[in-house]
């Protein structure tokens, strides 16, 4: 194994799991990798409808060698035979895809994902390197990557200055015009709408900037509710409704479903792959929030409920807040952080817990981690967890071996700030900065000493 785990994707992975377990039958799983190696074909077989350069055209011819061969491993007659094919070829196919990826989503002409890979195919194009149907269909993708732009700058219309809401309005018509204009009969217009869509791609940039900094801004500023990124939303959508009659609450409502609510059990199924618990109060903290989750979800769904007035509406998803909220907030307390240790070995080892957790670590990774990197003898108990999870591929070893690793490590005390600019209380000497003074070199005393002598 190399210096860094090398993840697959998560479709892929129970097959693998199934077959380095003795007691599993792979062929259980075998419609599921069959499922996800048509994906990554899919996947592939479209992108190929263009390429960068003789390089990545052989990257594809690759992909495409390496896929037949995955297909024909799974009716090798051994569980051993299919690992020693499979394993090898997955890692290969995935590390050609992630190279490919990472050249294209490159900002050659754009940072906007879907402008950059249209004007990257369309620059094929015009090198012959491109087919009609690959421009075709990236300017369908275009047309709603546009769709999603002017519903943005509807949303935010009215926040903005009146000169900065003409120039976007002209990245808009530019945006439009560029895509209406594209055809592929007539090379010189191609290379025109090429270049309006770039310029308006470039406007609009602006107003991608502002959004981001105003999702900060509202995060900063939005923080009674301590719920994962989708706590200002609701934070936000409870303080409007509340000035504004029943009537208006419609498009508030269908917000909170389809956006926050969306966002809040998105942002939940990752954190609770990615959080080391006490083990034994785990599931009770998935229980709490996830039944937490439940009612807020009835909760929002009761502003339209003509049983309850608006008052007894707001206060029952304001209270469903404050419910989630404290639970989310007890949850982090019982947490072990892990991000301190990025870089050590025992950071790699809680990476590998990790990545089986979400799934794009295969057990078989363990042995290899072991071996690459030998932990030490005290490590004894987490290794025998992860072992034990190859034994019954029981995700609750991987916790306990996450926790009882990171009870080791724990984070160090947070460092005493200093301000930048203080008087010696000594000596009386004005300091610039630094820990001690630079007149009589004592060091200020902290504010927990001020208070305790106080």
């Amino acid at each position: 194994m190399s210096n860094d785990l090398r993840h697959l994707p998560p479709t892929v992975v129970p097959y693998l799991n199934a077959l380095s377990h003795k007691a599993t039958n792979h062929r259980d799983e075998v419609e599921g990798f069959l499922a996800a190696l048509q994906q990554m074909t899919d996947w592939w077989e479209f992108q190929r409808g263009y390429s960068i350069d003789d390089q990545e055209e052989g990257q594809f011819e690759n992909l495409k060698v390496l896929h037949e061969e995955m297909r024909e491993a799974i009716y090798l007659p051994t569980k051993q035979e299919q690992l020693d094919q499979l394993v090898p070829d997955l890692y290969q196919a995935v590390a050609l895809m992630d190279s490919i990826n990472a050249r294209r989503e490159a900002p050659h002409y754009s940072s906007q994902l879907a402008v950059n890979d249209f004007l990257l195919c369309g620059a094929a194009w015009l090198q012959g390197r491109a087919d009609d149907e690959a421009v075709l269909s990236r300017l369908e993708r275009l047309k709603a990557y546009a769709g999603v732009l002017r519903h943005a700058f509807i949303g935010a219309r009215t926040r903005l200055l009146p000169e900065v809401v003409e120039s976007l309005e002209a990245g808009l018509n530019h945006f439009r015009q560029g895509m209406e204009a594209v055809d592929l009969e007539n090379r010189e217009q191609f290379q025109d709408s090429l270049a309006s869509i770039k310029e308006g791609a470039d406007i609009m940039q602006f107003l991608i900037d502002w959004q981001r900094q105003d999702v900060q801004r509202q995060a900063q500023t939005s923080s009674r509710f301590t719920i994962p990124v989708a706590g200002p939303h609701f934070q936000e959508a409870l303080e409007q409704a509340r000035e504004l009659p029943r009537e208006q609450w419609r498009r508030g409502i269908k917000y909170l479903e389809s956006v926050a609510l969306a966002q809040l059990e998105s942002s939940w199924a990752h954190l609770r792959s990615n959080i080391f618990w006490e083990p034994n109060q785990r599931l009770e903290i998935w229980e709490e929030i996830s039944l937490s989750i439940e009612d807020l979800k009835n909760a929002v769904a009761d502003l339209d409920n003509q049983q309850f007035t608006p008052e007894q509406a707001l206060d029952n998803l304001e209270e469903a807040l404050e419910t989630l909220s404290a639970a989310f907030r007890q949850a982090r307390l019982n947490s072990l952080e892990h991000q301190h240790l990025q870089g050590t070995q025992a950071g790699y080892y809680i990476e590998a817990l990790l990545g089986a957790l979400n799934g794009s670590l295969p057990f078989l990774a363990f042995p290899e981690l072991f071996h690459a990197s030998p932990p030490p003898e005290e490590w004894k108990a987490v290794v025998q967890h992860m072992l034990n999870y190859g034994s019954d591929l029981e995700v609750d070893h991987l916790y306990r071996a996450g926790y009882l690793l990171l009870q080791r490590y724990p984070p160090p005390p947070p460092q005493q700030e200093v301000p930048e600019g203080w008087v010696c209380p000594n000596c009386g000497h004005s300091n610039p900065g630094g820990t001690r003074c630079g007149a009589c070199h004592i060091a200020p005393i902290s504010l927990s000493a001020e208070a305790w002598s106080g």
